[in-house]
């Protein structure tokens, strides 16, 4: 019924069982929550206090064109730009690595989210005084509540991201000496940068930023060491039976969440990334005869310069020009991915819409 048809399923299994026992004694038993909280917040509330003058010191350089870019940089780690990135990682045929980073950002979320509601620390605009400007509205939730500050989950997020798609490529193998140089350097700034943002718009302190670091950092090494049952789970098992544990895991694991001093919507965020689980593992499940055949690195062997149905009796079947704006677009997409499964261009290409998938033309 739950799919656990060798070994290494039932490995699986109980894996799962156990990190869900662990989150929910941990999340579930109010004492434990209370015993955390009230250890550790005085100690958090009196680090972010001593942290003001320095966000107030470089909040002094504030500017217009400062205002936008952190603000833009900082929005590069919302739901927003998961939605973009993660279904255009599907698109290249880069669905293990798609998997892999919804499930990992997930653990994120959740992990992230259920310690700031378990410390409780304030946020520098939450200090009495409001010495400190809040650049950005972005974070604002309903009835304009607000998320507490420790840990950042913009620092982790972005740590544990760049860190996975950066041993992704290590393991792939990189395309050129270039891009094993100039990659990892454009994914560090991007995390440096995140951080900083995160000060100047007056989210976090500094003891915000080192926790974040740090709880990414356990985050992507206890990752490491599941990422074989990860896989196997969210996407092998998936495509042999129907993933009836994976669901309910994912339903089950948010009700191991902590209880908040005050409302916030950090809950409601660790939902929305269970169910994106949920929604990549059923589409797994359903597209599993289609996995093993990436649409962007055949729509790269496109090179025709017309669009025209095929005047035939089977099933309607479109030809992509590889000039079209899509398949540009596409192209572009994969050199920036450094793909190493793309293919030299060709005369031409067409899809058949009715099977959804790729078969070469009669020209």
């Amino acid at each position: 019924m739950f799919g656990i048809n060798s070994k290494y399923d039932l490995i699986t299994f109980q894996a799962s069982g156990f990190f869900l026992a662990v989150c929910l004694c941990v999340y579930s038993v109010p004492l434990l929550t209370l015993a955390v909280r009230k250890r550790f917040r005085a100690p958090l509330t009196q680090s972010v206090l001593n942290g003001l003058k320095t966000v107030q010191h470089i909040q002094n350089f504030r500017c217009l064109p400062l205002d936008v870019y952190f603000e833009g940089i900082s929005t590069t780690v919302t739901t927003e730009f998961y939605v973009t990135l993660l279904p255009a990682l599907f698109w290249a045929g880069e669905s293990k690595l798609a998997s892999q980073l919804v499930c990992l950002m997930s653990l994120c979320v959740h992990i992230g989210n259920a310690a700031k509601d378990t410390f409780c620390a304030p946020r520098p605009i939450q200090t009495p005084g409001k010495t400190v400007q809040l650049v950005s509205n972005v974070s604002k939730g309903p009835q304009g509540a607000l998320e507490y500050g420790f840990p950042s989950t913009h620092t982790l997020n972005s740590l544990c991201m760049s860190g996975y798609i950066l041993h992704h490529s290590s393991v792939a193998g990189w395309t050129s000496p270039d891009a094993a140089t100039w990659f990892p350097f454009a994914l560090v700034l991007w995390v440096l940068q995140i951080g900083f943002s995160r000060l100047y718009l007056g989210m976090h302190t500094f003891i915000d930023l080192i926790g974040g670091f740090i709880l990414g950092w356990i985050i992507l090494a206890f990752w490491g060491s599941i990422e074989g049952f990860i896989t196997h789970w969210t996407y092998d098992a998936a495509k042999t039976s129907f993933p009836w544990l994976q669901i309910l895991f994912l339903v089950v694991l948010p009700l191991a969440y902590p209880t908040p001093l005050e409302p916030t919507p950090s809950r409601k965020f660790v939902w929305n990334f269970s169910f994106s689980c949920i929604g990549v593992i059923l589409g797994n499940y359903t597209n599993r005869q289609h996995l093993a055949t990436p649409i962007l690195p055949e729509l790269m062997r496109l090179d025709s310069a017309t669009c025209a149905h095929s005047p035939t009796s089977e099933p309607s079947r479109l030809v992509l020009p590889g000039t079209s704006p899509e398949v540009m677009c596409l192209k572009m997409l994969g050199k920036w991915l450094h793909l190493k499964h793309a293919y030299p261009a060709t005369s031409a290409c067409v899809r058949d819409v009715a099977l959804d998938g790729l078969i070469p033309a009669d020209v």
